[in-house]
């Protein structure tokens, strides 16, 4: 078997002249945590949900171009979270998505506990849930197509059949700072805390395309289903 990763961007997978099959692995991005925002938005801001993973087996055979696109990471802010961007291979056939963002200091502090959209293929597993923000901390952000954030623990992400690992969720805090960042592929941001000046949420990880490629010398090919 081959193995081809895509972290970013978008374009075609090009099978080599002896494929005939695939499995193809994604994580959407993840949401980013809500911000601390300066009126009225003391505390923290609630984690953002992981992307999505998804695995799929797709039929192919030599020398087709098949479209795949990678989410990006999400922008930072001091207001609600910004969803995760999808990830996907050959649409419709595998779609991985992005989790939806934190609520802001000001605005509920709730955790993402959302998929921005639908998922499509043939596993999906869910992206982690983000952590509640409170007056004392921010909501840690969830693993991606991984486990859910506790307080401000970010949720751990899952190892796949194939042994791929989804990102793990950022850290929240319980100082006055921004959020952290979740680890790609796929993990939500955590909240800001703001004590005294607004502060941004973190920024949900980059989403990952991961294809195997099947030879017919190949007499093994597991990890799907």
């Amino acid at each position: 078997m081959r193995r081809y990763s895509y972290t970013s961007g978008s374009g075609n997978h090009t099978t080599q002249t002896a494929c005939n099959g695939l499995i193809v692995e994604a994580w959407g991005g993840g949401g980013a945590g809500g911000g601390a925002a300066t009126a009225g938005g003391n505390g923290g801001g609630g984690g953002g949900r992981g992307g999505d993973y998804v695995r799929s087996w797709i039929e192919a055979l030599g020398g087709v171009n098949l479209a795949y696109a990678v989410a990006a990471a999400t922008s930072v802010g001091t207001g609600n979270g910004a969803s995760g961007g999808t990830s996907s291979f050959d649409t419709p056939t595998l779609i991985a998505s992005g989790g939806s963002g934190g609520q802001a200091s000001n605005l509920g502090r709730l955790g993402a506990t959302t998929a921005a959209t639908s998922s499509a293929g043939g596993v999906i597993v869910s992206g982690g849930n983000g952590a509640d923000g409170t007056i004392s901390l921010s909501g840690g952000g969830g693993g991606g197509g991984g486990g859910d954030a506790s307080g401000t623990t970010g949720g751990t992400g899952t190892t796949q059949d194939m042994g791929a690992v989804g990102g793990n969720g950022g850290g929240g805090v319980t100082v006055q700072a921004d959020g952290n960042a979740g680890s790609a592929p796929g993990a939500g941001g955590s909240g800001g805390f703001r004590s005294s000046v607004a502060k941004n949420g973190g920024s949900g990880a980059a989403g990952q395309v991961i294809v195997w490629e099947k030879n017919p010398s190949d007499l093994f090919f597991g990890g799907f289903g």
